[in-house]
């Protein structure tokens, strides 16, 4: 069920975009190389002090992955994930009691689950992460007594050593980390080689000049052919208010076309195609004329998901 695949072509598509096509590809491109966050030492962490209850309610944007357009059955699919940039890999948001082994909706973990969890998908280490703005409460927090309080269920599958972290990193106005906190892994050990999620809670006041609290998942691979690490019911408060964050489409840019071209190489290069004039006239003559997206490319299976993941939203089925 887990064993790894082997090595595969991949076949990169090229395509001349309609606006919601374009969206969808921009949205999964144009945030996939940030930085991941690392936590940092432990003496940069801020103190564990007693901290008040919290008042400002979950700061997360889609703290369970339940704003994606779909769950995967397989944990093998592509997509975007609302609310979070992807700053590495291919994580995926999972259905409870998918296919392949993944947690049913009776296994141990969040009491009020919805239907999707986070994973890692299927090309190896994976991270997410999104930008809790609390700038609102500068004048409170530069009193260095608003409490945080960060937690999550994380944990993995049967006996495999996949796993994730969920970290914050408090940031100043300038972008420079004050401290960080990081809860998890947890581990096959943790788990007694089970498959379930495991509550993890972090306290503490957060560091004065505060501005900016970035929580990151990193997903890390051991083996099989998907990332098992799983997170979900994730949840940020302070004992201060500050505004709830809105789920919201980013503006799109994208100019309108008439028509859509996909070309999917198969087992060829991007130049074994595009400027190829000799043996893809066609191809050339409509990539010539119109608009060309390249730098676009599908990391499921080489099959399935090539003739599939254009039509299906933010999905790529594999």
């Amino acid at each position: 069920m887990h064993l790894r695949p082997q090595p595969r072509l991949r076949r990169t598509p090229l395509v001349v975009l309609s606006t919601a096509l374009l969206s969808v590809v921009s949205l999964a491109t144009a945030t996939a190389w940030a930085a991941t966050p690392q936590a940092g030492p432990a003496a940069s962490r801020p103190a564990a002090t007693a901290v008040a209850p919290a008042v400002s309610g979950n700061l997360l944007t889609d703290p369970g992955g339940e704003s994606a357009a779909i769950c995967s059955p397989s944990g093998l699919d592509g997509m975007t994930v609302p609310g979070w940039t992807i700053t590495g890999g291919e994580p995926n948001v999972v259905c409870y009691g998918a296919a392949d082994g993944s947690p049913t909706t009776s296994a141990p973990g969040p009491p009020t689950r919805g239907k999707s969890f986070f994973t890692g998908g299927a090309t190896g280490n994976a991270g997410l992460n999104q930008n809790v703005d609390v700038s609102s409460a500068a004048s409170v927090i530069d009193t260095g007594q608003v409490g945080y309080h960060l937690s999550g269920w994380l944990g993995g599958y049967a006996s495999q050593n996949d796993r994730v972290t969920l970290s914050g990193a408090f940031l100043d106005g300038s972008g420079h980390t004050l401290g960080t906190t990081t809860l998890g892994p947890v581990t096959n050990t943790d788990r007694a080689n089970t498959t379930k999620l495991l509550s993890k809670t972090a306290s503490g006041n957060l560091p004065t000049r505060t501005r900016t609290i970035k929580v990151a998942l990193a997903f890390t691979w051991s083996g099989g052919s998907t990332t098992d690490g799983y997170a979900d019911d994730l949840s940020l408060t302070l004992s201060t208010p500050v505004p709830a964050p809105v789920l919201s489409p980013p503006p799109s840019t994208v100019p309108r076309y008439d028509h859509v071209f996909v070309v999917y190489m198969e087992n060829e290069n991007y130049k074994d195609i595009i400027g190829n004039t000799a043996q893809a006239p066609h191809i050339n003559k409509l990539a010539n004329a119109n608009t060309v997206l390249t730098q676009s490319y599908a990391t499921s299976h080489p099959s399935d998901p090539n003739y599939v993941w254009p039509w299906q939203r933010a999905d790529c089925t594999g």
